[in-house]
């Protein structure tokens, strides 16, 4: 009687030995082809980072070589650069020498003029003297001259007074 509960034990665990190994078969069949998945994708990944690094690297081929024809084009610019910067000094040089004999010149004209105004200056004063002697005088005679007048006009009122004070006179005496 418990022989057949043992042989269905056994059958059962037989059954469930079965099942857990189907099950383990499918767990690692699903791992295995999500491992292969990531794998591919990896792959294409890959894949993707070499094209870009093939293409790096020929940007950067092309980068250096583009970097040295312009080394190249600066290195003859540079050349040029300096020989026109020693015309420019001696072009400079030739001019400050130019300037500094105009400036000599004219240092002496600043002092000619300089010399020729004070005497201009000192005509002025002179002038100016002449004219206030003058003024001073013109000033004194027009006094006089005014008082002159004054003198005559006081003298032609008493003539006057005199010739009424006669008319007057002659007019009661004779008339």
């Amino acid at each position: 009687m418990l022989e057949p509960l043992f042989s269905q034990v056994d059958n059962s665990d037989d059954v469930l030995k079965h099942h857990s190994l189907e099950d383990e078969n499918y767990a690692i069949h699903m791992k295995y082809e999500e491992v292969q998945r990531k794998l591919d994708e990896m792959e294409l990944q890959n894949k993707g980072l070499e094209n870009q690094l093939l293409n790096q690297e020929e940007s950067l081929e092309k980068t250096e070589l583009q970097f040295k024809q312009k080394l190249a084009s600066y290195s003859a610019l540079t050349r040029q650069l300096e020989a026109a910067l020693e015309d420019g000094k001696k072009r400079l040089a030739e001019e400050v020498e130019k300037i500094s004999s105009k400036e000599q010149s004219l240092q002496l004209k600043i002092l000619d003029l300089e010399n020729e105004l004070r005497q201009k200056k000192e005509e002025c004063k002179q002038l100016a003297r002449k004219f206030n002697t003058s003024e001073k005088h013109r000033e004194v005679c027009l006094k006089e001259l005014e008082h002159s007048l004054q003198k005559s006009e006081n003298e032609n009122q008493s003539i006057q007074k005199y010739v009424q004070f006669w008319k007057t006179s002659y007019v009661t005496m004779f008339g």
